[in-house]
């Protein structure tokens, strides 16, 4: 059975607008595979595919993606609920892909994340996409082939232990490379937290930042890399700042 800590959990809203800062696509490409299904086996609440990846560098995830390679009108037909696990099955993140708001990058349609989420090496992740019957999308089955990102490293692909669960874990591995599917776009986490205003520095005047960081709920808020933006970040700015960069 899942294990969630709530207090982790991310339902995260989606911005409805490209930010200007696309970022590095997990999944750059990929050859061959079986396509279309719509679902693995589900026909009611849906199951959720995806795969198991884990990161050679600290990065943040900056917006959601799912597998759109047959553009026909810009976008994705249904809303999909996207979700990620650590490797004790902790539920980090989800958030819902709209398909009236985001943008096509290569075989893939993105909607950007209102928060940022830090993915760091030593951690197994699983993605994962929802998929509904006759949703109006599909995803493909072992790809031939798969182009990733240098920093990410794609084990296998992954499915539901039963039908129609939903957004579940998925807990069985596929044997493949991977099912497509989720993906994302990151960006390089930044090496000096306590910089929360990016001037190559630390001073006074980070604090600041920090405070209008924590008041918009900003990624800069975040100092202890927990994913969420809370009074507990303030403790973590100052051992940050003290220990220098």
């Amino acid at each position: 059975m899942q294990r969630m800590n709530k207090c982790r959990i991310l339902t995260l809203a989606i911005a409805t607008a490209l930010t200007g800062q696309v970022g590095a696509q997990a999944i750059q490409g990929f050859t061959g595979g079986t396509n279309p299904f719509d679902s693995f086996y589900g026909n009611s609440a849906g199951d959720s595919i995806g795969y198991r990846f884990t990161v050679l560098q600290s990065i943040t995830v900056t917006s959601v993606g799912i597998l759109n390679s047959e553009v026909t009108d810009g976008s994705v037909h249904s809303r999909h609920n996207w979700a990620i696990w650590d490797d004790n099955q902790t539920l980090l993140a989800s958030a819902f892909i709209d398909p009236q708001h985001g943008y096509q990058l290569g075989d893939f349609f993105y909607s950007d994340f209102a928060f940022s989420l830090n993915l760091e090496p030593g951690t197994t992740y699983t993605i994962a996409i929802e998929y509904a019957h006759n949703d109006g999308d599909s995803f493909i089955s072992s790809p031939s082939t798969l182009d990733s990102d240098p920093a990410i490293n794609i084990i296998n692909g992954v499915f539901p232990a039963d039908p129609n669960l939903g957004l579940e874990f998925p807990e069985y591995d596929s044997g493949n490379i991977a099912r497509l599917g989720p993906n994302f776009l990151f960006n390089e986490s930044p090496t000096c937290l306590a910089d929360v205003n990016n001037d190559g520095m630390l001073s006074p005047t980070d604090f600041t930042a920090w405070v209008g960081a924590f008041n918009s709920n900003a990624p800069g808020c975040d100092q202890n890399n927990d994913g969420m933006c809370t009074p507990t970040d303030f403790s973590a700015w100052i051992g940050n700042y003290n220990a220098g960069c």
